[in-house]
């Protein structure tokens, strides 16, 4: 539920979905075909799950990163808290064990991707999110290497007058003409 909290925070934002990996399963768009492919997972890595989204556009960037990134933690709380409540409150059934572990665990993988740390080559959500709201050179440099691999996904040559960074609210639809 974690990933997919990223995936609905990208698409709130206009962001579109490109992969998203929960244990032994691998979801990709495949850029040539607009399509999805399903495949294993091989990465162990990303194991623990990894969801990935791509901007249509430059404009506020960095807030709207901030949103992607917070949503899943975000996501991961409001379900564990809705999940603990429903326990509490509704009569106890064959299901409570079920929920109540799926709340706790929510709650766990909520609290920890919001604590601000690296963690090998990752960086958690949390420090993600407090570098970017931070506006520093950190997010600048995210939001660089963001706008440089949405413009080579839709083939802005490199070194064209429109592969820039100070191209805000330019729409990514096709390859600049200009």
């Amino acid at each position: 539920m974690h990933e997919l909290g990223h995936l609905i925070g990208g698409f709130s934002q206009g962001f579109r979905s490109i992969l998203l990996v929960v244990g032994p399963l691998r979801l990709e768009r495949e850029q040539q075909r607009d399509s999805l492919r399903l495949s294993l997972n091989r990465d162990l890595e990303l194991a623990g799950g990894v969801a990935a989204c791509m901007p249509t556009t430059d404009h506020d960037l960095v807030r709207r990163m901030s949103v992607m990134v917070g949503a899943g933690p975000a996501t991961s709380l409001l379900l564990g808290a809705l999940a603990i409540i429903a326990v509490v409150t509704l009569p106890l059934s064959w299901w409570s064990i079920a929920v109540t572990l799926f709340g706790v665990s929510s709650l766990i993988i909520g609290l920890v991707t919001a604590i601000p740390m690296n963690n090998g080559s990752f960086m958690s959500d949390g420090q993600r999110f407090v570098q970017l709201r931070a506006n520093g050179p950190a997010a600048r440099r995210d939001v660089a290497l963001l706008t440089l691999t949405m413009q080579d996904q839709i083939g802005v040559p490199i070194g064209s007058p429109c592969h820039a960074f100070e191209t805000h609210s330019t729409p990514l639809t096709g390859p600049c003409t200009s």
